[in-house]
């Protein structure tokens, strides 16, 4: 690596001017959307809201980010559980529709934990077992189907 390595990748000094104008031009737009937000609103809103996003951001920093990413795996469970339940209740191209939704999910909670493996800590044992859960269930409902047809 020759630069400054960024979330947008490595940087050389040479970029480090045109990087400081992206940011500059984001950091405007974030402000433009920030007005667009706040259109109509009285000024005592403003600053209600603007408190409340205040205590937002305290919160979130305060909360190691394994709990918050873990919250967001359980997440990605509970949709799936919803596509698999609807799923046990239809037929043909509907149900193969779900049983779609249901696996998106259940890869995006599976390519999380195996990514994150043991940084998720305490969350990752309970995590993996209902992932293993949910699994059998997706492959439950995906064969009630071939039964059903045979």
């Amino acid at each position: 690596m020759t630069g400054l390595w960024t979330p947008g990748g490595d940087n050389s000094s040479q970029n480090n001017d045109d990087l400081a104008s992206r940011q500059n031009a984001q950091q405007e737009a974030e402000m433009t959307a920030a007005d667009e937000a706040f259109a109509g609103m009285s000024e005592e809103e403003k600053a209600q809201a603007l408190e409340q996003i205040t205590k937002m951001r305290a919160e979130l920093l305060s909360t190691p980010s394994r709990d918050i990413i873990g919250n967001h795996i359980v997440g990605f469970y509970e949709l799936a559980t919803v596509h698999l339940s609807e799923a046990t209740s239809l037929e043909g191209a509907a149900k193969e529709s779900r049983l779609a939704e249901a696996s998106l999910c259940i890869d995006a909670m599976a390519a999380t934990l195996n990514g994150l493996g043991d940084r998720l800590e305490q969350h990752k044992e309970p995590l993996s077992a209902a992932l293993a859960q949910l699994q059998m269930a997706f492959v439950q409902v995906r064969n009630d189907d071939a039964v059903d047809g045979q």
